[in-house]
């Protein structure tokens, strides 16, 4: 009987243990940049901290990402209005975002490119970036 009574308490202390279960606390929502956002980049790539002077540029647009990636998911071609270089990026989420500009400097005559990580953390909003590009 004393053996009975032994199970009976350590089974009682088993079963009320596993309905104390500890819950993990849920991550942190981390924003997954990408398309399907209100969100604009506007980027002015830049040549000694100049935009007017690129011409054919390009800039590619890698997805959650901060550090130069292997590809690229979306490119634009920079257009030149009122004697600045931009080009646009819209539809864009909260997130982060790798840009890689590649063009060519018609006042010192060399190809330049480079890039830069952005982090986009305002909805409906047009981010302005200024791209820091250099002779490769």
């Amino acid at each position: 009987m004393k053996n009975i009574t032994t199970v009976v308490t350590l089974l009682c202390i088993v079963v009320g243990l596993s309905s104390v279960s500890c819950k993990k606390k849920a991550d942190p929502v981390v924003p997954t940049g990408g398309l399907g956002g209100t969100a604009t980049l506007l980027i002015y790539p830049q040549h000694h901290a100049k935009a007017y002077s690129i011409n054919t540029c390009k800039v590619y647009i890698k997805y959650n990402a901060s550090d130069a990636p292997a590809t690229y998911d979306d490119s634009a071609i920079c257009i030149c209005a009122d004697s600045i270089v931009s080009c646009t990026f819209t539809n864009l989420k909260n997130g982060n975002y790798y840009l890689y500009g590649y063009g060519y400097d018609t006042v010192v005559h060399y190809t330049v490119a480079g890039g830069l990580g952005v982090s986009i953390s305002t909805q409906g909003a047009t981010t302005n970036v200024a791209l820091p590009i250099t002779e490769i």
